[in-house]
């Protein structure tokens, strides 16, 4: 845990980067809370410094970020709402996620995410291709493998580039939805009862290996996919086409961590809980986000506290 910052600054730019102590120098309400902190978890030392194994990566990737925020595709695009919406469904599940930068190896996980990875280069894309051959699954969202490092189109490429083998899917055409804009999706198979509409930006997938698990309903792209699924070597590749609301990506995330047998834990909204292991014992971190009073497991957690509970 870092708390930044210690003392507030009287000079230069951060001038009104408040601390635990402020300017007055007086050791009030901030200061009272840290020290309190600290008292309270001296006694889980050895907990808190026990290993957290997570099976679930999102790849975190600057170049990335740079290029969409040079060139702006969609006037409702945010590269931090695009990175939650496909965070959040295994998040609610608190399901340890690790967010790591995109030339870090990855082979240990089970799941890798990779929101809006418009740069992407061979090299990441050979070895997505061997994790999936190896069994992973990797989720895309759209616009993935549009360009090369130095921020250039592929001339000749189809998209999704180096990883239209691994997606089992071309994208043939491209449209930016703006607010209001937004476009409903016809669910198939499985996921036929399960509503959903597409924003901010649509890719129009022809599936070639991959089966359809949404398609589009407007009248002139109901031939298109929205969310494909691709079985390659032992593993599974999603692709998301846009900016899908919730409900379908969480049936996926359940598909996913049934399919890996990945630990989960069903908690009321707001509340946040994290299985930690120590001497043989399991334990329970709790964290109330909300300002509601909230119970888990008969366990009353008032706004805003937090738990350690042995399980």
């Amino acid at each position: 845990m870092l708390y930044f910052r210690w003392r507030g600054m009287t000079k230069g730019a951060e001038q009104f980067c408040y601390g635990i102590v402020d300017h007055d120098d007086v050791y009030g309400r901030k200061y009272k809370e840290v020290q309190s902190v600290f008292g309270e978890i001296k006694d889980y030392g050895n907990l808190l410094d026990t290993p957290i194994d997570s099976e679930v990566a999102v790849l975190y990737d600057y170049d990335s970020i740079w290029s969409w925020r040079s060139q702006v595709q969609s006037k409702d695009f945010d590269f931090n709402t695009e990175l939650l919406r496909l965070y959040r469904p295994f998040y609610q599940k608190n399901v340890h996620v690790d967010v790591i930068p995109s030339d870090r190896d990855f082979s240990k996980y089970k799941v890798i995410v990779l929101p809006v990875m418009i740069i992407l280069e061979e090299e990441l894309a050979d070895r997505l291709k061997q994790f999936a051959q190896d069994g992973g699954t990797i989720l895309f969202s759209f616009r993935a493998g549009l360009k090369d490092k130095a921020n250039n189109l592929r001339l000749g490429h189809v998209l999704p580039g180096p990883v239209r083998e691994l997606v089992g899917a071309r994208v043939e055409e491209i449209e930016s939805l703006p607010s209001g804009n937004g476009v409903s999706l016809g669910g198939l198979g499985e996921f036929y009862d399960i509503p959903a509409t597409i924003s901010v930006w649509r890719d129009l997938l022809v599936p070639e290996q991959a089966e359809a698990l949404y398609q589009y309903t407007d009248r002139f792209f109901s031939d298109y996919a929205a969310i494909t699924k691709n079985n390659y070597g032992k593993g599974t590749v999603y692709y998301i086409g846009g900016g899908v609301t919730k409900e379908p990506l969480d049936k996926i995330a359940e598909d996913v961590l049934e399919h890996h047998q990945i630990d989960t834990i069903d908690s009321p909204d707001s509340v946040e809980v994290y299985r930690r292991n120590y001497d043989g014992k399991n334990y329970l971190f709790m964290m109330n986000h909300s300002e509601e009073e909230k119970v888990f497991k008969g366990i009353v957690l008032a706004p805003y506290e937090s738990k350690i509970v042995e399980e």
